[in-house]
């Protein structure tokens, strides 16, 4: 039993111990030559692509089944497709997209044999580095989203499907963030890593392909931007993601949440404005009726027509 003990502690201490070569401890960012050959790069890249693929057409392609013999689920699927940012099922569905990335990273370098290394140069996790970063995201986060209700020049308005998309955002923005950072300012930085030894080399090329997956206006890529070169700072001191990760994942579910979120996905045809609902009408087969939307949509817009930003033309004016 005492063998056994000692066997078991001797292989927990091998997987959590500092990552290291025979040069010494190895930085985070380096974490990729732990598999030998010069084609280790290419490999790990070529294999998170086949395997984020496998893993959406795994979530897809049930949906897309279950939608052709349930008419039910076939009016979700056509509602999660409808870029209705204010849909929870539409907010779920994009963000499970990014969420996918963390298995597909952590997956791809343990395939490699680097299991652990993108979580930290511990091999793991640091749950309570985490928690300490928690606790000062968590008022700062506050604090914005505070300061973002009092400046808003629209009115707070909370609806039917306020609390799904705050129950979403919930459940799901820690996943999307820990996505987002697990290729930005892990993956992507050690395939780099693997080639050129100064760690700004990957915040060189991670940042700006960060920083264009977002299509906000000048001064909100700037933000972003600055956001992706601080957090792989972080990573780099502190020797991990836990850091990225609990500093990313604040977010509000706001009605300009959700205007920046369809301008991510839309670009320039992005709407100017947000119109929230108390549902959307629908026939008895679960589809949108056009009619009765048409007329919901109007009467909004008149009533918000006292209330219109400056410089916004009003409803007639748009196509």
């Amino acid at each position: 039993m005492t063998d056994l003990t000692a066997t078991a502690h001797h292989a927990e201490t091998r997987i959590h111990a500092p990552a290291s070569t025979d040069q010494g401890p190895l930085p985070y960012h380096r974490l990729g030559l732990l598999t030998p050959g010069w084609w280790r790069p290419l490999a790990t890249l070529a294999l998170a692509v086949l395997l984020y693929a496998a893993m959406v057409l795994a979530l897809v392609l049930p949906a897309a089944v279950a939608g052709l013999v349930s008419p039910p689920f076939a009016a979700i699927m056509e509602r999660t497709v409808s870029l209705d940012m204010a849909d929870p099922w539409t907010l779920a569905a994009s963000l499970a997209m990014l969420a996918l990335l963390v298995p597909t990273c952590r997956l791809t370098v343990r395939l490699l044999g680097r299991r652990g290394t993108l979580d930290s140069v511990a091999r793991r996790f640091r749950w309570a580095l985490f928690r300490s970063f928690v606790l000062v995201a968590l008022p700062v986060t506050a604090a914005s989203v505070g300061l973002s209700l009092i400046l808003s020049p629209a009115p707070i308005r909370v609806t039917a499907s306020t609390l799904p998309l705050l129950v979403v955002a919930l459940l799901l923005v820690p996943f999307q963030a820990a996505g987002e950072e697990y290729l930005f300012r892990g993956l992507l930085p050690q395939v780099v890593g693997g080639w050129l030894r100064s760690q700004w080399w990957g915040v060189a090329i991670s940042v700006p392909l960060f920083t264009l997956g977002h299509s906000y206006d000048a001064p909100g890529l700037v933000g972003v931007g600055l956001f992706g070169v601080a957090a792989s700072w972080v990573t780099w001191r502190s020797g991990g993601l836990e850091a990225a990760v609990a500093l990313h994942a604040g977010a509000a579910a706001s009605e300009d949440t959700l205007r920046r979120f369809a301008g991510e996905r839309l670009g320039p045809r992005a709407p100017r404005r947000v119109l929230v609902l108390d549902a959307i009408p629908r026939n008895p087969q679960g589809k949108v009726a056009r009619g009765p939307l048409a007329k919901a949509i109007e009467a909004c817009l008149s009533a918000a027509a006292g209330t219109r930003p400056a410089g916004d033309p009003g409803p007639r004016a748009r196509t």
